[in-house]
């Protein structure tokens, strides 16, 4: 669209409330103080008088008649500055510097009356005094409607609202951060909590493990006091066997212990030499007799008795008797019955003849015999 065609439609009666020939004598009349006004505002803006003839520079986007033309327009009908703009292909606020331009100049010029050729109302005192002098009946017209704001006034009611937003939110921020606070706090009550519980269930545990242990000690000390009361035993059982109990009592056994009589001297187990004891169990020759089937007797005094004992013990329970009880080794298992066997053993001795010779202890699953 042109400004040609706007300029012919805003010039219209309908747009401006003018004939074409007052619309042309109003242009005339308000073009000199408008150029006046620019020139002192050019003037002022320079610090001086001009110093390139009139015309240079660059142009205005609306010229003098449509800047008086879109005044007209929206003083008369209220038309939107963007509606304007667009039928003029410029910006907004240009047509609102136009606007604010042209207003002044028809409020100094004033309001004509009809049928009273040279008088002008100027101003709102003017207009009430006409009002009083002719006997006019004053009406306020209290349509509302809709006031634009300046561009500082949007921007001051922008940031009015995004500091709101901002105060909001950060109320918003602080509620969230309190609730998170009073939950972190709630779960650290209750692992505290869990972890009171879990300590005491520890103390009670580590508790009974000790107590325990103190009657299982208690009673093994009681057992091995028995069995120092024995002078010794004759123990038959298989040479795997003795291998096992003096490897568990004594550290380490002697060749002609783990020999049986059924074999030959070139097929020897183990060592061939005698290595040194953890405890020298003194087992001189004519102590281990040999038997068929691998079996032998072993005349076990009371003190190596005794050795044996707590050597089982130790490995069926020992200092921590629940890890102990789920220890999957064979050796350490193989402990618990064995054991067990002696404590029994010693059980059925009467206390008058536990030091008396001549005891026998069977070790031997296929004779049901313990004497």
């Amino acid at each position: 669209m042109t400004s040609a065609w706007a300029r012919a439609a805003l010039s219209h009666l309908a747009f401006s409330g003018l004939s074409r020939a007052h619309l042309g004598g109003l242009i005339e009349e308000l073009a000199t103080p408008w150029t006046a006004r620019c020139e002192s505002a050019l003037r002022e803006r320079r610090g001086g008088e001009r110093k390139r003839a009139a015309g240079a520079g660059p142009h205005h986007h609306l010229v003098f008649t449509d800047r008086v033309l879109v005044t007209l327009a929206v003083l008369r009908l209220q038309l939107p500055h963007a509606v304007l703009a667009e039928l003029y292909g410029v910006s907004r606020p240009t047509i609102t510097r136009a606007v604010h331009e042209i207003r002044p100049l028809l409020a100094a010029r004033g309001f004509a009356v009809p049928d009273r050729p040279g008088l002008r109302l100027r101003t709102l005192a003017d207009v009430f005094a006409y009002a009083d002098a002719e006997g006019v009946e004053l009406r306020i017209d209290g349509t509302e409607v809709q006031a634009r704001r300046t561009l500082v006034e949007q921007w001051k009611a922008n940031q009015e609202q995004k500091r709101a937003i901002a105060a909001e939110r950060w109320e918003q921020e602080k509620r969230w951060r309190e609730e998170d606070r009073e939950e972190n706090k709630a779960r650290e009550a209750a692992a505290r909590d869990r972890q009171a519980e879990e300590e005491a269930r520890k103390a009670e545990e580590k508790a009974r493990t000790e107590e325990t242990y103190a009657y299982i000690y208690k009673a093994h000390l009681l057992t091995l006091k028995k069995a120092a009361t024995v002078s010794y035993v004759s123990l038959t059982c298989h040479e795997d066997t003795w291998t096992f109990l003096a490897r568990r009592a004594f550290g380490t056994w002697s060749p002609e212990w783990l020999t049986s009589v059924t074999q030959s001297e070139s097929e020897l187990p183990g060592p061939t030499t005698k290595a040194e004891f953890t405890k020298n169990p003194n087992l001189t020759p004519g102590r281990i007799t040999k038997q068929e089937d691998g079996m032998q007797t072993v005349e076990v005094s009371g003190d190596n008795l005794v050795t044996i004992l707590d050597a089982l013990w130790e490995g069926a329970y020992g200092r921590n008797i629940y890890r102990n009880l789920t220890d999957f080794d064979p050796s350490r298992r193989a402990c618990g019955p064995l054991h067990t066997r002696f404590n029994d053993w010693l059980d059925s001795l009467q206390p008058a003849s536990a030091s008396a010779p001549g005891h026998t202890l069977v070790l031997d699953e296929r004779i049901d015999s313990t004497a």
